[in-house]
This record gives C-alpha cells, structure tokens and sequence, in this order.
C-alpha cells in the first residue's frame, strides 16, 4: 500500500516536479550549490553552456563549472557567494575549446547566496546564460560612438546642439548643449556648453534675429533651414545648416564663408563696373553716332547737293557728249546724296532726336519693309519730347535689334510693333507668329544666333532701371517686352536730358 499523501501527489508545488520545469525551461543555465559548493541542481542550458555532463557535475566541486568556462580563476564568485557576498554580473569570453555544444562566444555569469526563511545561507545560486549578440551589439554600438566622435572630434564644420528657450512662444535664447572643436575654432567662443549664446555672445538676438527665428522655427516644426548671416560681433559670414532632432533642440551645421561673401562681394562690385563702363560705352557711341551723322548732313550731303546743283547748272551751258556725262554725274551724285541719307539714318535717324520715339519706329518699319520685306504693323503714340534723348536712343535701338532678330530667325513676313506709356514708364512691344525657340533665363544667352543681342538688351534696359520680359515657344513665335522708366537713373544722374553733340 502506498504511504504518498494523494494531495501531494495532485499538487506541483508539493512536489519536485514544478521545480525540475522551471530549471530546464530557463533560457540561462543554472547550478544550485550547498554549503559545500557542491552542485545540487543544475539544468540542461548549464549542460550545453560547459560541455559537463550531469555525472560529471552533480554532487561534484561546483568550482569545476568555472574551469569548464575557461576562467577557473572566477570560481571566487562561488566562495564569496557562499560568503553571503553576491557577485557583479560578469562577461567572460570563451577560448576556443570551450563553450560546450554551443556557439557562444561569451557568457555572463552570475553568483548570489541562497538563504532559508530564517536567512541563513544554505547554498548558492549560479547563472550562466549566452552574452554574445549582447556583446557584439555592445561592440556595434561602441565603434559606432567612436565613430561619431572621431568625426565630432575631427569635422571640420562647426558643430553645435543647442536647447531653445522661449518666451510667449517666441525664441529668445538658446543654450549650447554640446559643441565640438571645430566650433571653438571658427567662432573664437571657448567653454560655450552649458552656457546659453546670450552669455558668450551678448547683443546676437538683436543684430541677427533671423538666427533666433529660424532656429525656433526648426525647434518647433521639425523642417530644416538653412541660412546665410553675417555676425557683425565675429565680423564673419556663415553658411548655417539647422535641423530639430527632438522638440525645441536643434542641431546646427554652419561654416565660414567670409572669404567666399567677400569675393562674391568684389566680383559684384566688378560687374556693376563693367555695367556701368558699358552702359557709358553705349552712351558714348549714341553720342558719337550723332556727331558723326551731324558731319555728313552738314559737310558731306551738303556739299553733294551743292555739287549737284553746280552740275546741273553746266548742263545747261553743254551739249553732245559733255551733256550726256554731266548727265551721268549728276546722276552718280544723286545716288550718293540718297546714299549718304540712308547712312544718316542708319547711324542715328535725326526723326529719332527732332519728331520722336513714335515717328523713329514708323520710320524703321519702313525701312525693313522696303529693304527686307518683313511688313510691321505700328500702334500706338507717344508725346514727343517724353524721354531724354540717351534712353530715347537706347530704346530704339534695343527695339530695332528685335525687329532684325525677327528677320533673321523667325521665318515670317509680318511683325508687330507697339509703344505705349504705363503710369511713369514706356513699353515697346515686339511680337511675331514665327518658328519662336527657347528662351533662356535673364542673363545668359539662348543660343549664339540671337543671345549676344538680348544679353546686350537686357543689359542695357537693366542699366535705364528698366527690363525686358521675353515669352517664347518653338513654333509660336516670341514676344519680347521692353520697359524703361520715363526718367532714367542716368538721366537723372546728369541732370540733362540730351548729350552733348
């Protein structure tokens, strides 16, 4: 007859069985040790770990684990927990040869007293569970670190994490939550971590509020920024790069640009030079244009008429074959005098300086009609005097070219021609409906057939205070707009409104 208490036998706790589960579904191996460090207990995770059999381990020297381990020199964090001292977790490496059936490659290992109810020590209790994904994964996150901080250490943009602080939702300050080396050396702002900019670098909220804008923009929205300033208390340009890696912190990049704003600085200074020497270089050759025009009216076509007149006059007094070459003198001077006035007109039309915008235009689309046969069709009128004499000029000449670029490359026969006042400017319209091409953007040429000649349009309009609008398309003609104000800066500028002759 069995003497079992059935109540033990329906009870897992009362029995050794519930004890035996917990042990060998345990991810960790486990040894339980008396008072002796003799193993008493220990599970199949412990067996895989070492490589021990039970026969080898149980009711053995529990110091035999360590030395399976590869690390007999641990086996102390058995004494000391026998000692009633539990040990620090430790990761040990397992030398080839050792590890047991598995491919561990380090464990960590862990040793406490184990007491009775009374808190007596009745043994010890040992884990040794796989440590290796958590070493890798801690060597990952190790060379990561030296990774950022070499390049924390070494970059040479200017780094810097800052905290926003606002005030009415308004950033007012910021403080320096970590800089790099880079940053001390392109600022001249030692010691700045920890301390807010208004402390290194008094008066910035006032003379750059951009910054403090931008940046609580970027704390708050999470969009990054960038931005170009000049700090006047460093006397240095940056290029700033802003980004938010959590709310109200942002994380600024930002170089030294000084010597490029400076060179960008000279190189605008030059080209507004080379503006301005070529605008008083168009100015110059309108001048000269109508000195030159001037002296054939006055000198060279005046004494032709005369000429003409004094050799009409002697065919009167001849006859026979001296009549006949008088006649052809005449002739031959005629021809001249109507050669000398085209000339006149094509250096600087008198109609332009005496009758007008208007009455220059109605005379150019004559010209290209009799002469190229493109017919243009002219609207509207301006007042005449309305502009000064150079812009006047300018603007005719500026038109003239586009009426010829429609000649040369729009493949039609019929253009159209309008001026126009608009409030304090003037407006000349020149459209057609041919071939069209594309337009490149304002100051750079679309192709060398026509850019050259709208580069030195553009120019020139831009230097009146004025500009050119130009709309295009391949196979719907092109639209080009010139406005200039009434008043040009040059004019202005001379307080005259007609050169010098």
């Amino acid at each position: 007859m069995s003497t079992r208490d059935p109540a033990v036998d329906a009870d897992p706790f009362a029995s050794g069985d519930l004890e035996r589960e917990l042990l060998e579904s345990a991810r960790s191996g486990i040894a339980v040790f008396d008072t002796a460090g003799r193993v008493r207990r220990w599970n199949g995770r412990l067996a895989e770990l070492t490589g021990l059999s039970a026969r080898e381990t149980l009711e053995r020297d529990g110091r035999a684990i360590f030395r399976a381990l590869g690390h007999p020199e641990r086996s102390t964090m058995l004494d000391d927990a026998l000692g009633g001292v539990a040990s620090e977790a430790v990761d040990l490496p397992l030398a080839a040869g050792t590890g047991g059936r598995t491919s561990a490659e380090w464990v960590r290992v862990e040793a406490t007293p184990l007491r009775d109810a009374g808190g007596a020590i009745v043994g010890a209790v040992a884990t040794v569970r796989d440590a290796t994904e958590q070493k890798r994964a801690e060597r990952a996150l190790a060379a990561s670190e030296a990774r950022y901080r070499s390049l924390f250490e070494h970059m040479l943009h200017a780094f810097a994490y800052v905290r926003m602080i606002y005030e009415a939702d308004r950033a007012v300050d910021f403080e320096y939550l970590a800089v790099n080396p880079a940053f001390e050396a392109l600022t001249g702002l030692g010691n700045a971590a920890g301390k807010r900019v208004s402390q290194v670098l008094p008066g910035l909220r006032q003379s750059n509020p951009e910054l403090f804008e931008a940046y609580g923009r970027v704390a708050r929205s999470g969009v990054p920024e960038r931005l170009e300033l000049y700090v006047p208390q460093l006397d240095n340009w940056y290029a700033v790069s802003v980004y938010c890696p959590e709310r109200d912190h942002c994380v600024a990049l930002f170089d030294l640009v000084t010597e490029r704003k400076r060179a960008e600085a000279t190189l605008r200074e030059y080209q507004a030079n080379l503006q301005r020497l070529a605008f008083e270089a168009t100015v110059a050759e309108e001048r000269e244009r109508r000195r030159i025009a001037a002296d054939l009216h006055d000198r060279i076509a005046q004494a032709l008429a005369v000429a003409r007149g004094k050799l009409v006059a002697a065919r009167e007094l001849s006859a026979g074959p001296a009549r006949a070459a008088i006649d052809l003198a005449a002739e031959l001077v005629a021809r001249t005098i109507e050669d000398t006035r085209t000339l006149m007109f094509d250096i600087s039309p008198p109609i332009l300086y005496d009758l007008g915008l208007s009455a220059a235009l109605s005379w150019l689309a004559d010209e290209v009609d009799k002469h190229h046969g493109l017919h243009v069709e002219l609207t509207g009128e301006l007042p005449h005097p309305l502009l000064d004499d150079v812009t006047a000029a300018i603007l005719f000449r500026a038109a003239r070219e586009l009426v010829m670029n429609v000649i040369h490359h729009a493949g039609t026969a019929e253009a159209r021609v309008a001026v126009r006042r608009d409030g304090d400017f003037v407006e000349v319209v020149v459209e057609d409906d041919g071939c069209g091409f594309h337009p490149a953007p304002a100051g750079r040429p679309a192709r060398p057939a026509r850019g050259f000649g709208l580069f030195a349009v553009r120019e020139q309009m831009a230097r009146l205070g004025g500009s050119v609008e130009l709309r295009a398309s391949p196979g719907r003609g092109t639209r080009a707009v010139l406005r200039v104000p009434i008043a040009a800066p040059e004019a202005r500028a001379s307080g005259t409104r007609r050169p010098p002759e």
